[in-house]
């Protein structure tokens, strides 16, 4: 999938351009590079003709282990006078499960010099089902965990998870919350009422 995209970034990177939208904005994709069946970099640039509303360049790299597994991305995104805006850094797992997520960020004023900046990390933590577990999120700034969430599950005979209680152990009366779903595997009939699930899987 990656490779078929990269073949069209080549076809129409000169004219008529790569592009796509978001937020209602027109970004385009300036550069890409491919090696190995593996995506390395991509380069979007978007320009904006609203005053309040900066151009910039986002840079985003690619780092696999020596399995070529991804390993890790760091993105950048730059304003047209230098100024950095944010920072981010993803580590993977081995098995593609998303460890940890650092987030660098800058604010500013209304004449936009760099008023102060912003530094956190949130780590994940999963069981032997490759379920989410845990959730931590520290202002490294200031050393200090701000969210802290676990997550329990109730499994079917073929471990897919069927109910799943999240509990927020930062908040004051570390508030829980019980999302319940049905799957429906083929071949079996379903006359149950819906109405008391969060979601309906069929697989």
């Amino acid at each position: 999938m990656i490779k078929e995209l990269y073949n069209k970034y080549r076809a129409f990177a000169g004219w008529p351009g790569i592009y796509f939208f978001k937020n209602g904005k027109r970004i385009k994709i300036t550069k890409a590079k491919y090696e190995n069946d593996n995506l390395i970099e991509i380069k979007e640039v978007f320009y904006s003709k609203d005053q309040d509303v900066r151009s910039h360049i986002m840079t985003t790299n690619y780092f696999y282990d020596k399995k070529n597994h991804l390993d890790s991305t760091r993105r950048i995104r730059v304003y047209e006078d230098g100024s950095i805006d944010s920072k981010n850094t993803k580590i993977y797992l081995p098995n593609g499960l998303l460890k940890s997520d650092e987030e660098f960020s800058n604010t500013f004023n209304d004449d936009k010099s760099i008023l102060d900046f912003n530094l956190r990390l949130t780590e994940f933590k999963y069981n032997d089902k490759n379920d989410l577990i845990e959730e931590k999120v520290t202002d490294l700034k200031k050393n200090e965990v701000t969210r802290l969430r676990n997550y329990n599950y109730i499994y079917d005979d073929k471990n897919n998870w069927v109910e799943k209680t999240t509990i927020d152990n930062h908040s004051k009366f570390k508030d829980q919350y019980v999302e319940k779903r049905k799957i429906i595997y083929k071949g079996e009939n379903y006359t149950e009422d819906i109405a008391k699930y969060d979601l309906l899987i069929v697989k």
